[in-house]
């Protein structure tokens, strides 16, 4: 971490002496504005935390069909799929890592987070990405601002409003049984701007067993009222079902890549969201603004899932002296779940002009309630479940549980001078769960709370670049999901009899962990942004960031008790590093993380977290020809990733190649996509079990075209 902080404070010091040689009478690339960093508008120069803007030109530009690959254009995130295709994207950022089963970041939609309230996932395909007016990343622990899934960041998707009239229909077709269509309206009406959108996927998939359906659709109002107020409403919806092909063993993988084992022949997710939110902003005076928020989401989920373990041989004393010379053992469950989650917000910006402060005082009240279903399916070895009946049983567990969660922040900046600026922020959070069961041992009634702070100091060494220093402390609450998973798993193990070794099932304790603690992360991070121009017409933005976290109690799930746990003590820190270019009708991108990720006690002391890898990047190139077309070429690199604590088993690394060709005549538009062009093979993710790797098979070249007609 020492080397990173002396690469950054070198590069900090070219950059302060390169301003005594800046043409002054030259204009250079526009300070854009931004508002996820502090809650209310302000200059991407000023913020005192790691942020990207991507603008909707540079959407354009690369022609990007989804947000993952738009994502791409940033540091720090990396983005890996369990379903062969990428159509379920699992997100690792700064370290943190989920594994699908929970979320470290924050999605937001014009502001609105739109996590699951069960475990914070992120449903990656969920929002439009057409007619986008910017992304904004911001990264690192961001729990002073926006709450306990932001221990890693937060993504805000900001919708176009626009007082013209938009027409747009696609429709697409590639390999692997792809069908796609969407069509999007804006309008301007009188006082107002609204939208719809309605969009319809359907996928073969790449694995047997890994078919995708999604229909998604939504609206939005941006209405003013008079010239001190306006009402926005935004809804988004969906209805996605799709096939999990699960993992399968190495050996199988290089003999056939498309194969599924049979325990996983009927998983499978069906899930239907839906969200609302009215949002009301009065503007009270020229420096000052309260807004009020009332949110719905509701979600219905049924999840058929399959866990597979290794047979162990055991002695009279029921010690394991082996591993049964068989298949694994699965076991088969179906889980329903609904949810619905009212939430009320408020939020008051002031600008004192006159003492050069700015700050925002709000509150968040959220009220959950939610329904948990469990059902057997079946259990038994490889020969069991392909010829056995997969159907479901009897129900087994029914509960039902609610959350509270109140917060107050107060973020505020004070211009010292013109050319430092300090950030101080605070933030309480109180949670409260509780569950009732028809079964003993299935009732809960716990709460936790937490205080998170923020200090950051900008300094503007001149009109085109800053470095930043902060401090940060976040915090993640257990989820919904870790406290009440109440499956419970059968396992078989192989006893000793007159005759020989018989095998025994019994079950073990749920998932779920009534005693998990919060994770809390102290984090640091210093950083600088620099806006310039080489010569005419080519703008540049360089982003360097370095940040260490210390983490307590990070929570994850532990293959080896199948129960989530709190891990020891766990140091988080890197570097990211952005530069992007614009010269005429060309465009580049260039990003690269280094990422260590460490225990830093325990067994395990200063070995690498599984699942995520220490260095990756992205880079890309596109041009825009005079005559409508435009050329996009990436690629992406991942370096090797540990599958087990003891950092005996990795992934390797790889590098995968990409290209889009669109072409626009008037109102017409044909674009291609073409993923991974060397058919590369590889795996992203995966797990030991026993000594055997069990790995996620990605899919080959991956093509399809659209066709758009633009009004």
């Amino acid at each position: 971490m020492k080397s990173a902080f002396t690469i950054l404070c070198f590069c900090i010091f070219k950059n302060l002496q390169a301003q005594y040689y800046l043409d002054t009478n030259k204009v250079y690339h526009i300070n854009p504005v931004t508002v996820t960093a502090d809650r209310f508008e302000n200059d991407l120069l000023n913020r005192t935390s790691a942020l990207t803007i991507i603008s909707s030109e540079e959407i354009k530009r690369f022609a990007s069909n989804n947000l993952v690959s738009i994502l791409n254009q940033t540091s720090g995130l990396n983005f890996s799929s369990m379903d062969g295709f990428g159509k379920v994207p699992v997100l690792s950022t700064r370290g943190f890592y989920g594994g699908g089963e929970s979320e470290y970041i924050t999605l937001l939609y014009d502001g609105i987070p739109v996590n699951d309230v069960e475990n914070g996932i992120i449903n990656w395909n969920l929002l439009p990405i057409n007619n986008i007016s910017s992304i904004e990343v911001l990264k690192g622990g961001a729990s002073v601002l926006y709450g306990d899934f932001s221990i890693g960041g937060v993504i805000n998707v900001i919708p176009s409003y626009t007082d013209s009239i938009f027409n747009s229909l696609s429709i697409g077709a590639g390999n692997n049984g792809l069908f796609r269509g969407k069509y999007i309206f804006n309008n301007h009406y009188n006082k107002g701007d609204f939208g719809i959108y309605l969009s319809n996927e359907q996928i073969d998939g790449y694995r047997n067993h890994s078919s995708w359906t999604d229909l998604s659709f939504g609206g939005k109002v941006n209405y003013r009222i008079n010239t001190h107020s306006k009402i926005k409403f935004l809804t988004v919806n969906q209805i996605n079902k799709y096939d999990i092909p699960g993992p399968n063993l190495e050996s199988e993988i290089n003999a056939d890549r498309k194969n599924t084992m049979p325990y996983f022949k009927k998983d499978n997710k069906d899930e239907q969201r839906y969200f609302a939110n009215l949002e009301y902003k009065n503007y009270l005076s020229a420096e000052s603004e309260l807004t009020i928020g009332l949110l719905y989401k509701h979600k219905t989920a049924k999840e058929i899932e399959t866990f597979v373990n290794i047979a162990p041989v055991v002695d009279y004393t029921m010690q394991v002296i082996g591993i049964y010379d068989t298949t694994f053992f699965g076991d088969t469950n179906e889980r329903e779940f609904i949810y619905d989650d009212f939430g009320l917000s408020f939020n008051n910006f002031n600008n004192l002009k006159d003492l050069n402060i700015k700050f925002v005082l709000g509150s968040e009240l959220n009220y959950s309630l939610f329904t948990n279903k469990y059902y057997n399916w079946l259990n038994g070895f490889e020969l069991d479940y392909l010829n056995g009946s997969l159907q479901r049983g009897q129900e087994t567990i029914n509960t039902k549980g609610n959350r509270f969660k109140g917060a107050v922040y107060l973020n505020s900046e004070y211009q010292i001078s013109n050319v430092i600026n300090i950030n101080l922020g605070l933030r309480f959070d109180y949670i409260k769960d509780n569950l009732n069961g028809e079964k003993p041992d299935t009732s809960i009634d716990i709460s936790s709370n937490a205080f998170s702070p923020k200090f950051g100091i900008n300094f503007k060494y001149n009109k085109y670049g800053s470095i930043y220093f902060n401090y940060t402390r976040s915090f993640k609450s257990p989820t919904v999901n870790q406290l009440t998973d109440l499956s419970r798993l059968n396992f078989v193990v192989f006893v000793p009899m007159f005759i020989g070794y018989m095998p025994y099932i019994t079950d073990v304790a749920p998932f779920n962990n009534t005693h998990l603690k919060p994770q809390y992360s102290n984090n640091y991070e210093l950083g600088l942004v620099h806006f310039f121009d080489l010569m005419e017409s080519f703008t540049n933005r360089l982003s360097i960031t370095a940040y260490y976290s210390n983490v307590k109690d990070e929570i994850d799930f532990d293959l080896k008790s199948y129960k989530y746990e709190n891990l020891l003590n766990t140091i988080h820190q890197g570097m990211e590093f952005d530069l992007t270019s614009t010269f005429d009708k060309l465009s580049s991108y260039l990003n690269f993380t280094y990422n260590s990720v460490k225990f830093n006690e325990g067994d395990y002391n200063k070995n690498y977290l599984k699942g995520i890898p220490a260095y990756f990047g992205n880079v890309g190139l596109s041009y825009m020809f005079n005559n409508g077309l435009t050329i996009t070429l990436n690629a992406n690199y991942n370096s090797k990733t540990c599958l087990d604590d003891e950092n005996k088993y990795t992934i390797p690394n790889y590098v995968l190649v990409n290209s889009n060709i669109a072409y626009k005549y008037s109102f017409f538009k044909i674009a291609l996509f073409v993923n991974n062009i060397f058919n590369k093979h590889y795996s992203l993710q995966g797990y030991m079990l026993g000594q055997k790797k069990l790995l996620y098979p990605s899919a080959g070249t991956i093509i399809n075209g659209e066709v758009t007609c633009e009004l």
